[in-house]
């Protein structure tokens, strides 16, 4: 369960870094635009060094070794083979299986996808047909959305009010981004 979490997640950022670049392409000044790659570059490459250093063998084993050698959460660090256990769990399957863990990442990533044709097959039937770039758009900015705003009580007004939300940025009717919102939300 925590290796499909981790994959979703990772899938997630990929997702969303393609479609920042649909929206900043369609909707933001070419100098902001490059802003934004270069903040969206700089969190995929934190991700990659966070993911290498879990890749390593040893990397709960240094996390261990520095907090207790700073004194920190000795309640949680009083077992070291716990920390070896637990990069085991995680990263292990990762070494032990690495193209097993792409395709997920890759399926999850596509799955992913299915919702900007959900997006433009809907927005098609409400008689606002966009190209799939706003599509591409919208869905990885609601991804976004709900990931910000993931301890909102189930989801009450999250998809309504980001979709009216994106639909404004993109320069759409923002009604009809609310009726989207409230499809998605039953669907």
């Amino acid at each position: 369960v925590s290796l499909a979490a981790i994959n979703q997640f990772l899938s997630q950022i990929v997702f969303i870094l393609v479609s920042i670049w649909f929206f900043s392409s369609q909707v933001l000044t070419p100098a902001i635009a490059s802003l934004t790659w270069g903040v969206g570059g700089f969190v995929a490459l934190v991700c990659a060094i966070l993911f290498y250093l879990g890749w390593r063998r040893n990397a709960f084993r240094r996390l261990h070794a520095f907090l207790v050698g700073r004194g920190w959460f000795r309640r949680w660090t009083k077992n070291g083979d716990a920390w070896h256990k637990l990069d085991e769990t995680i990263f292990g399957s990762f070494r032990k299986h690495p193209l097993d863990s792409f395709l997920s990442v890759l399926f999850f990533t596509l799955g992913w996808g299915m919702g900007v044709v959900e997006i433009y097959l809907i927005l098609y039937y409400l008689q606002m047909p966009v190209g799939w770039p706003t599509a591409i758009a919208i869905e990885g900015l609601s991804i976004l959305v709900d990931m910000a705003f993931f301890y909102v009580p189930a989801k009450i007004g999250t998809q309504e009010g980001g979709k009216y939300f994106i639909f404004l940025l993109l320069g759409l009717d923002p009604g009809t981004g609310l009726a989207l919102g409230d499809r998605k939300s039953v669907v």
